[in-house]
């Protein structure tokens, strides 16, 4: 695309390619999830940070590459030879003879990318609703476990400020409290 490309490896026999623009973008996107994690969860050790964006950023490219392979797979299934699939600065390219199929074929395999895009988006929001829900119950039950009154205050000492810090900065709540706000809000 832009200048040199790196073979990293093959899916269902699809040579897997990485353009040299991609290590910018990559680094951009890592960098950018980690100042907002930072930001976000003050807590958050650098570590920690660090390794929560570039989960993030393998998530982000790992989605990028379910959506060119939705295309290839769909090439592969009408007939139509797959060279390779490159991810570069602004995505992907799945590299395919396309055009001499015909517009059906080429309907079909330009429509299956953001449709998969979409049912990825889709799963990581079940994966969300369920992952709060998870949150507040947890919440919840370490509120009960640990004594804990109606609103969320527990009773042992220093509980809130196990990972170093006061109760929940301005609000002055315990994370228990918090994570039953959550849940409740979800379910509402």
């Amino acid at each position: 695309m832009f200048g040199t490309s790196w073979r990293v490896g093959r899916i269902v026999g699809i040579e897997i390619r990485v353009d040299s623009s991609w290590v910018v973008i990559a680094l951009l996107i890592t960098y950018s999830m980690y100042l907002r994690f930072s930001f976000l969860y003050k807590d958050l050790s650098t570590g920690a940070a660090v390794g929560i964006a570039i989960l993030a950023a393998v998530l982000f490219f790992g989605s990028v590459l379910v959506h060119e392979l939705a295309h290839a797979l769909v090439s592969r299934a009408r007939g139509i030879r797959v060279q390779d699939i490159t991810l570069f600065l602004f995505g992907g390219a799945t590299r395919a003879r396309v055009e001499s199929r015909g517009p059906r074929d080429e309907f079909l395999i330009a429509a299956v990318g953001p449709l998969t895009s979409g049912l990825v988006a889709g799963l990581f929001w079940i994966v969300d609703v369920f992952a709060r829900g998870a949150a507040g119950a947890v919440g919840e039950h370490l509120r009960t476990l640990l004594g804990g009154d109606d609103d969320g205050h527990s009773r042992v000492s220093g509980f809130a400020g196990l990972r170093g810090r006061a109760p929940q900065r301005a609000a002055g709540r315990s994370a228990a409290q918090s994570a039953v706000r959550l849940r409740d809000q979800i379910r509402a």
